[in-house]
């Protein structure tokens, strides 16, 4: 009912609303509110909230029907015939900047093999260890796909948490059909448009986050109580990340693609 009323006011209001009421119903205070919380854990509360508040109600399901997906885990042995197949849902899809260019790179990186071989190599209970190889694969991808980016890491030599602005290029448009395990459901294309695009700015001591997000076919800036509207280039190419010449742009955190009825 919080947020419902959040979103009425956001649609009809003059002026800028206050979100108490929302965050009193996560069961934080004021001190909780202007504490500094990471955007991928607060979309999980969210979801979770949301979720357990909609049960025996009309829309019981609604959170897993528009936000998850099915994601399978794979130990497929390379000399004799047996694999295991772990399946889970999610939320969202991480995706590692760290030497990436791209988004297409960043999704090859994430099914890539990895080899278990060696003093590595995969224990079945028929066949003992065996040579075989550890992926992941997509068995759907939910309407709308949140992909966050690890921007952030562990610098073992200062003991710090430090930000990746490296660039890292994303579409307006992007298919992803080729990222489906064997004998997934193919019957609807998986083409998705950009949504939103939410950025942090600052470092991994602090910063602010804003969000970019299309309506129809025009950009907005939400940056707190100030909503303007942007350029294509403003909201997509300037948030790819640091180049050379630059100093130190905001760099995205996460991006929403949505799946429309027709691409």
């Amino acid at each position: 009912m919080a947020l419902q009323r959040t979103f009425y006011r956001l649609q009809t209001s003059e002026v800028p609303i206050s979100t108490t009421e929302l965050t009193k119903s996560f069961g934080w205070d004021s001190m909780d509110s202007f504490m500094q919380h990471d955007v991928h854990e607060f979309n999980r509360v969210l979801m979770d909230e949301l979720e357990t508040r909609m049960k025996k109600t009309e829309v019981d399901g609604m959170v897993q029907k528009i936000f998850t997906g099915k994601l399978q885990h794979i130990r497929k042995c390379l000399n004799v015939d047996f694999q295991s197949v772990r399946e889970e849902d999610f939320y969202d899809v991480q995706l590692t900047v760290r030497g990436m260019n791209n988004l297409t790179s960043a999704f090859e990186a994430y099914i890539k093999p990895e080899m278990l071989t060696g003093d590595n190599k995969y224990h079945t209970d028929e066949f003992g260890y065996q040579d075989a190889k550890m992926f992941c694969a997509f068995d759907s991808f939910p309407p709308v796909l949140h992909l966050h980016l690890e921007r952030y890491t562990f610098d073992p030599y200062t003991g710090n948490t430090v930000k990746i602005n490296d660039r890292f290029e994303f579409p307006t448009k992007i298919n992803l059909d080729k990222y489906l395990v064997e004998g997934a459901d193919r019957s609807v294309p998986q083409n998705f448009v950009l949504h939103s695009v939410l950025v942090h700015g600052g470092d991994s001591h602090g910063g602010h986050y804003f969000a970019y997000i299309k309506l129809g076919d025009k950009w907005f800036k939400f940056d707190d109580t100030r909503v303007v509207q942007v350029s294509e280039k403003e909201a997509v190419n300037d948030n790819y990340g640091q180049d050379e010449e630059l100093s130190a742009p905001p760099a995205y955190d996460t991006e929403t693609f949505a799946r429309p009825p027709s691409f």
